[in-house]
């Protein structure tokens, strides 16, 4: 396979309004915005050497998603997913939260991402939409 960039991102240094007002100026419009809690498991906790995507490919990830403003939320296989892990011996290693604000219009077939990650700060991401072909699991091994 041939070499993919999945996204490109980058800190950004103002605050999200900024950030929003300057891309409704061009024409991308917000089109959701979503809580994520990525929580990680594993059995070992030695990192050492490690990049960042190494040491999350090497945990087993329990996504929480919840949209801006709904107060719908489900999450009970989740916390029957993390529930069985702790009986397998996992525990949790890391344990991330972030805003994710997507914007785009209609003649883009990629989105531009502004989230906003506790404990990191503002940041923007842009994606390849060739890779979401892939099932996650593909997509990550891609990374």
């Amino acid at each position: 396979m041939s070499k993919l960039v999945l996204e490109v991102g980058m800190k950004l240094d103002k605050d999200l309004i900024y950030y929003h007002e300057m891309l409704n100026e061009h024409g991308l419009k917000l089109l959701f915005s979503i809580h994520t809690r990525d929580v990680y498991y594993a059995k070992e906790d030695n990192f050492d050497g490690m990049s960042e995507n190494e040491m999350k490919c090497a945990c087993i990830r329990i996504r929480y998603c919840q949209k801006l403003n709904s107060e719908e939320s489900d999450f009970s296989e989740n916390e029957k997913k993390e529930k069985e892990l702790i009986k397998q011996g996992y525990k949790k290693v890391f344990d991330t939260s972030k805003l994710d604000f997507h914007y785009g219009n209609k003649k883009m077939q990629s989105r531009v991402q502004l989230q906003a990650i506790k404990g990191i700060g503002l940041l923007v991401y842009y994606d390849n939409p060739k890779y979401y072909k892939y099932d996650e699991d593909k997509q990550r091994r891609i990374v």
